[in-house]
């Protein structure tokens, strides 16, 4: 893409000048300003974007005449201006927030002035005690961050200053705020103990491109953190490691906060010895102690970048003179260049794409990975070329006559090449990127911005570096070129997030996790190198493959002898089984992190056993759970059965407590719901109603019913148990007399619990007296208006089906949507109402066979067997989506790859294709209920 035509402004940056003007600029002087604005211009791909900036800058000009007229006599207030309006959004919002900056930098001496590490330390210091509150001096150095970050961003444009010195100010400017901030932090923990801290006991140190004094716009700031000694200080005889462990998060927090202030750095102390699973911070011989005993040899490249940021310089000296000889044994367990080729290969494998300035082929990785071996091979010998520098460093070796002139100059330009591009797109939008976009308005800019005259220009001259690069990173790296297409049965699937996706695989393959622990032998290596091709083939065939590659390394996270389930996983076919579980049955995955016993069902096979009920007595409730869930993911079981089977087991287990309890009253309990008619699902209710006679004559029954009531909530939980549709509800005593229960039918009961009463069984108790209740209810429907009842019924129908519409989300609830199970409830509770006759009839049948009988009995009604298929299609969605995605409600997902895994999991190609027949269902359910309805 060449460079736009030669810019003019346009009639927004024309109006937008007229207005700040405000009449004092002459004509003759107005066409000046837009031509030298036109002029600085054409330095840079300046498009609508970079003009929105200028006019954005211009706007937030406190005095905006004066601006104006002093461009006239001072161009470079121009040239400044457009650089940055061209070059950066981050640096023209620094701008529009804070205009004072701007003049700042027309001081040219300021401008050209390089920051001295001691001089910014001071002034920084002198700025500090100006205010009193601790976060008014935070802000102040997130303030002096945004104003020093604005004049090295314009120096780097203008090309004031090369790049080394460039990244030189980088680092110590955030030096500098970094030994601010602890130290304030430092202070205000000790105050809270009453101790003044004297002379500093610790050492902060950096690692990484911070220790290495090249840090670029976004980089991630790497720490360790050491103590001298632990003792006793304050006057309230507190431990000094509580005081600087607690200082250390309070550093942390205040650093990474994000606030309308903006923010400091990225802190990061991950690289700690034993990582995450170790304190923050450790006394010096802590950590001499783990170099000695536990280092590794990727610890030996990371320090060679160590620098010192703030403390005791004399501590700090102490552990540089241990350390060297850590970095530097007289003999390397592994040659360092096999064990940076590894680690350099990793970062191959997961790149995201070949577009990384930092970790494609022939990049900024190839330079610092073979830099940093050939310090580890000649750094005992030559101590001039240990630098964590990368510039310095390949001038170093150049000087010892490690790389040759032609390899010093070719790393030399590629590395700062590499590191203008890196600069220019964190620059412009403040992200931590290292991605050249593919497309947009950025690659044109960055090709204007380096010189060159088109984007193919600057694409041509990237790959020519790249593959000069990767020739002498080979050489050095005693890489055959035949292995550049050796690459890791995981590299081509496309993980949404390479980064977590690593880590898990890591796990998998060595125990290794977050906190650094490594668990797994060699024989549990060698059984995962043998089944991680099937694992690769699963996840690269699946559409959410960070989700099913997370569920199965929680799964071994979570089980034990890993080397027992590796070994299982040899049979491809189990293998693939398991993944699937992982992958389908979310609901039975959440009960296997908690429950140990699901392991042994797994492992034995007893999970996919046929005639789940005759287990019935032998299973508790979360492997019955379990095992419906991973029976439906894998198909084994319909829905039919998974809420036969469900509805069954629960069913037994009252039958079981109610045996316990013993009742020896005349009485009897009947279920509700779904829990009356084999339709559970993972989020039912499970409705009871007790009624007796003669209760006055018996004071403790409602007590002996309450500790009954509780027993099976906590028997059956996570299903709700409840007694709330007895008559009177939840203010009602929760036994109901038999006498009172008629009467109350007689004269107070509505419709809708008219409606609730067709789904009811008895459960347990006298069967005559049921049977008294069941006569009563029919007799009070017979005395039904057929016109109010239809009034009733659908207005309750509107009523329920609008809450399914409220909100903004665009969704589908299968329970309380129009057209799906609420409305097929609605249709057949009517027609039985209006039929009392055959209401009985239907009384613990299941929906499909409530509408056979419906069929059956009374001609008119035949053509309603559709809404089987209906019913079934609805619930077989609604367990799957449960199943799938971890949730006991009925509404479907809104996010477009859930959607996608519902609809591949139900047999449709798409989404869409699922979402078209379930529309259709709706209206053919909707169109019975206005049939009969009106």
């Amino acid at each position: 893409m060449n460079r736009p035509e030669k810019y003019k402004a346009s009639s927004d940056l024309n109006s937008v000048l007229v207005t700040a003007s405000r009449g004092f600029l002459k004509p003759e002087n107005f066409d000046r300003l837009v031509t030298s604005i036109e002029g600085e211009a054409a330095k840079y791909y300046f498009d609508n974007f970079a003009e929105a900036n200028l006019i954005r800058m211009v706007n937030s000009l406190f005095d905006p005449v004066s601006f104006l007229s002093d461009a006239l006599h001072y161009p470079h207030h121009i040239e400044i201006v457009v650089a940055i309006a061209a070059n950066s959004n981050y640096l023209t919002d620094i701008v529009v927030r804070n205009p004072e900056f701007l003049y700042q930098l027309f001081d040219t001496d300021f401008l050209e002035r390089e920051i001295i590490f001691d001089e910014l330390y001071h002034e920084t210091q002198a700025g500090i005690k100006k205010y009193k509150s601790f976060a008014a001096r935070v802000n102040y150095l997130r303030s002096t961050k945004r104003r020093l970050m604005l004049k090295i961003g314009l120096t780097d444009i203008l090309g004031i200053f090369p790049l080394i010195k460039i990244t030189h100010q980088i680092t110590v400017l955030a030096r500098v705020i970094c030994a601010s901030l602890l130290d304030l932090c430092i202070y205000k923990v000790a105050e809270k103990y009453n101790y003044t801290p004297t002379l500093p006991k610790y050492v902060l140190c950096s690692l990484g491109k911070m220790g290495g004094d090249e840090l670029n716009y976004s980089s991630d700031v790497d720490f360790i953190l050491f103590y001298d000694k632990n003792e006793i200080v304050g006057e309230n005889s507190t431990e000094y490691y509580d005081i600087l462990n607690e200082a250390t998060q309070l550093f942390i927090k205040e650093a990474t906060e994000k606030t309308e202030r903006g923010f400091l750095y990225r802190v990061d102390f991950r690289l700690r010895p034993d990582g995450l699973n170790s304190p923050l911070c450790r006394t010096l011989p802590d950590y001499i102690k783990y170099y000695e005993v536990k280092g590794e040899d990727w610890e030996r490249q990371m320090l060679l970048k160590l620098g010192f940021v703030s403390g005791n310089d004399e501590l700090y000296e102490q552990f540089r003179n241990f350390i060297r000889g850590f970095i530097f044994p007289s003999v390397y367990l592994q040659s360092p260049i096999e064990q940076i080729r590894k680690m350099r290969k990793k970062i191959e494998d997961r790149s995201a794409g070949e577009d990384n300035i930092k970790t494609f082929r022939g990049g900024i990785r190839d330079i610092e990975f073979s830099v940093q071996a050939l310090q580890l091979i000649g750094g005992k010998k030559y101590r001039e070329i240990v630098t964590g520098n990368s510039l310095i460093a390949i001038k170093a070796m150049l000087g010892k006559g490690i790389l040759n002139e032609d390899e010093h100059n070719i790393y030399t330009e590629a590395y700062i090449f590499y590191r203008k591009v890196e600069h220019y797109l964190q620059l412009m939008n403040d992200n931590q990127t290292h991605v050249i976009p593919v497309k947009g308005d950025i690659p044109p800019k960055l090709a204007a911005f380096l010189g060159f005259e088109n984007e193919d220009s600057f694409r041509h001259a990237l790959e020519l570096k790249r593959n000069n690069v990767r020739k002498i990173y080979n050489s050095i790296m005693d890489i055959e070129v035949e292995e550049e297409h050796v690459v890791d049965v995981f590299v081509e699937i496309k993980f949404s997030d390479y980064r977590s996706a690593e880590k898990n695989l890591q796990f998998l393959a060595t125990g290794k996790g977050l906190l650094g622990e490594k668990n797994f032998d060699k024989k549990t290596i060698d059984l995962y190198t043998e089944i991680k091709q099937t694992l690769a083939s699963y996840l690269h065939g699946n559409t959410r493959p960070d989700a099913v590659l997370a569920e199965f390394t929680k799964f071994m996270q979570t089980v034990r002898f890993h080397s027992i389930w590796y070994g299982e996983f040899r049979n491809r076919e189990y293998f693939e089984t398991i993944l699937k579980i992982c992958d389908y049955a979310a609901i039975g995955s959440s009960y296997f992190r908690h429950d140990k016993s699901l392991g042994e069902m797994l492992l034995t096979r007893k999970v996919f056993v046929q005639n789940v009920f005759e287990y019935y007595n032998e299973l508790s409730l979360n492997q019955i759970l379990y095992m419906l869930s991973v029976q439906f993911a894998l198909k084994l079981i319909k829905n039919t059965h998974f809420s036969g089977y469900l509805t069954g087991y629960l069913n037994n287990v009252l039958q079981r407590k109610i045996e316990q309890f013993d009742f020896e009253y005349d009485y009897f309990i009947v279920a509700l719901g779904s829990s009356a008619t084999d339709d559970m699902h993972f989020g039912s209710d499970f409705d009871l109603i007790v009624v007796a006679r003669n209760i006055e004559k018996h004071p403790d029954i409602f007590n002996h019913f309450q500790q009954f009531l509780n027993s099976i909530k906590q028997e059956l939980a996570p299903f709700e148990v409840d007694f709330r549709l007895r008559p009177e509800g939840k203010n009602s005593p929760i036994v109901t007399d038999i006498e009172a229960f008629k009467k109350y039918l007689e004269k107070r009961a509505q419709i809708w619990e008219f409606q609730a009463f067709q789904k009811m069984r008895f459960v347990s108790g006298n069967i005559n007296m049921y049977d008294e209740l069941v006569s009563s209810i029919i007799n009070r429907i017979k005395d039904f208006d057929g016109e109010k009842l239809k009034l009733e019924i659908k207005g309750m129908h509107k009523k329920f089906t609008a809450q399914a519409t409220s909100g903004f989300t665009k969704r589908t609830d299968l329970k309380k949507s129009r057209g799906t199970l609420v409305t097929i409830d609605f249709l057949l509770q009517y027609l039985f109402l209006v039929n009392p006759e055959i209401a009985c009839n239907a009384l613990a049948k299941s929906t499909p066979e409530r509408i056979m009988l419906l069929a059956k009995l009374i001609p008119e009604y035949k053509d309603i067997t559709k809404l089987i298929d209906a019913y079934n299609f609805y619930k077989y969605l609604e367990i799957s989506n449960q199943n799938l995605f971890n949730q006991r409600s009925s509404v479907l997902p809104t996010e477009n790859t859930k959607q996608e895994k519902l609809a591949v999991f139900a047999g449709y190609n798409s989404y869409a294709e699922l979402e078209k027949e379930l529309k259709a269902t709706q209206k053919i359910v909707y169109k019975y209920f206005e049939q009969f309805l009106g």
